[in-house]
């Protein structure tokens, strides 16, 4: 495996609108024990723990969607109610 002491940085091939109407790519960053986010063009980068990343990828894997509370900007994680087949 290779280590996350040099950054990395990629670039996503799909456009896509999250901060803005208009679709823009983004770059993303592994630098050491962090994973940094932000759009092609931009200069505001968002950082987001690994570990954090992880938990989120297991949460929505065993069901889980998240929603973002708009008031105060946390994400909530509520369990999907599975219909009977």
């Amino acid at each position: 495996m290779t280590s996350t002491s040099k950054p990395v940085t990629r670039v996503t091939d799909i456009s896509y609108p999250v901060l803005y109407r208009k679709p823009r790519q983004i770059v993303v960053q592994i630098f050491g024990e962090t994973l940094r986010f932000r759009m092609k063009g931009g200069r505001q980068w968002y950082d987001f723990p690994i570990d954090e990343a992880f938990r989120l990828a297991v949460k929505c894997a065993s069901g889980f969607r998240l929603h973002v509370m708009p008031d105060r900007g946390l994400l909530k994680a509520i369990k999907v109610k599975r219909g009977k087949l």
